[in-house]
């Protein structure tokens, strides 16, 4: 659990983009910063003094997108001249460069530990590339107008993209096959994320809004309205979230800070890899700041919660029911398909005229088949209702946390009232 116990402070300013910039990522090293702009540069900061900080050029429109591979050994960066560049974020800044796209290219996400590409593209499709062989894979269509923003899931197994045609849609990795749509009467989608449990999705609008929905149960959980966002991101908790110049915290359900800049909300934010550093953009120039999120022990109220817990059924406890049942059902099958096969030894050995044999057959075959449908039924229910378990019991702990949260705060305040009350009283009652 984490809790933001101060504002967060500004560690570095970085000025060298002529033009507004539209995305930062950090490396999974924390030794560097990727930064992209409208005038068509892509930089890398070196975050350690001691390194050199490089500037690569050759797009020819705005580089719209970047982002570090989970090795840190190369760089995607995605334009508006409808290409996709590879770099070595070296001194030499080599690169490769993917064709495919007829139209300026919004988006790149690195998938299967860098080994794919994910990019989307004004053209309305979202395309694969293989990165080794720089070759396309395969493209997946299905948005009416441009993809302006792509996710893909911690366990490479969902994507999700946020478009024009006011849909978040949420695709299959190994199908590519759409398997969710969220629509509704929201403005058009703007940035898409998942959270690191890859339990839940969320995407801002062009309404200002910013939405939460469970990927279990395909329902709304959180809405914040005014917030602007153009680009989301979680933290590695995923307890807050950078929406704009906001930072959320997700278990209180409001806004904790809002970031100060010199432009109306950044084009991009993002944390890094351990949560301690949040980049984003301000203009021309890229803002770091230290997070001040840091641990807390909750020891007291887990005992609290503990309590509680023991008056409701744990789900190991409901599995074990349902598992139960499910085997008792396969017993009671097994019973019936012994008797029907001694039946059909019977017939068999019985001085029956043909039709009564034949007869005896057909209802053998019959029981055999209601016990057969019986069973699937039965492993079709267990099935449903186990899934229904795992939606209700994270959907507890979910609710725990933030009943956790709360109570914490409450804790505070009233010391602090105690403190305040202490202050107040005169010193001849004191005596």
């Amino acid at each position: 659990m984490f809790q933001c116990s101060r504002h967060p402070s500004l560690e570095h300013q970085l000025k060298g983009h002529q033009r507004p910039v539209t995305c930062v990522h950090f490396s999974p090293n924390m030794k560097q910063l990727a930064s992209c702009a409208e005038d068509n540069f892509v930089m890398v900061w070196a975050l350690n003094e001691e390194k050199r900080t490089f500037r690569y050029a050759g797009h020819k429109g705005h580089v719209t997108w970047v982002r570090f591979s989970p090795s840190g050994q190369l760089l995607a960066s995605s334009s508006m001249d409808r290409t996709v560049r590879l770099w070595v974020p070296t001194i030499r800044g080599d690169f490769n460069e993917l064709n495919g796209h007829s139209a300026g290219v919004r988006c790149v996400e690195f998938a299967n530990a860098g080994c794919n590409l994910v990019t989307c593209s004004d053209d309305k499709t979202i395309k694969f590339w293989d990165v080794k062989e720089n070759r396309f894979i395969r493209a997946c269509i299905g948005h009416r107008n441009w993809v302006r923003s792509i996710s893909v899931s911690s366990d490479n197994t969902l994507l999700a993209s946020a478009s024009d045609d006011k849909s978040v849609k949420i695709w299959d990795m190994k199908s590519f096959k759409c398997v969710h749509s969220f629509e509704g009467p929201f403005g058009e989608a703007v940035a898409v994320a998942f959270r690191p449990s890859n339990d839940c999705v969320t995407a801002s609008f062009s309404d200002g809004s910013v939405r939460l929905w469970d990927l279990r149960t395909h329902q709304l959980q959180q809405l914040y309205e005014r917030c602007n966002a153009l680009s989301v991101a979680f933290h590695p908790s995923g307890d807050y979230l950078l929406s704009g110049s906001k930072i959320l915290d997700l278990l209180e359900g409001s806004a904790i800070y809002t970031i100060k800049t010199d432009t109306d909300a950044p084009r991009s934010a993002n944390f890094s890899l351990c949560g301690e550093l949040f980049a984003c953009s301000s203009g021309n120039e890229v803002l770091i700041y230290k997070t001040k999120f840091v641990s807390k022990d909750y020891s007291k109220i887990v005992k609290k919660i503990d309590e509680r817990k023991n008056a409701v059924v744990s789900k190991s406890t409901i599995t074990t029911l349902i598992s139960n049942h499910s085997k008792d059902i396969v017993k009671n099958y097994k019973v019936d398909n012994e008797e029907d096969e001694q039946a059909g030894a019977r017939v068999e050995g019985d001085d029956l005229p043909q039709t009564s044999d034949d007869f005896r057959l057909l209802k053998t075959n019959e029981r055999r088949s209601s016990a057969e449908d019986r069973l699937k039924t039965a492993e079709m229910v267990v099935q449903q209702l186990t899934s229904q378990v795992d939606v209700l019991v994270q959907t507890v702990s979910f609710m725990e946390d933030r009943l956790n949260h709360m109570e914490d705060r409450f804790d505070q305040i009233l010391s602090l009232n105690q403190q305040l009350l202490k202050s107040f009283v005169p010193k001849t009652e004191l005596k």
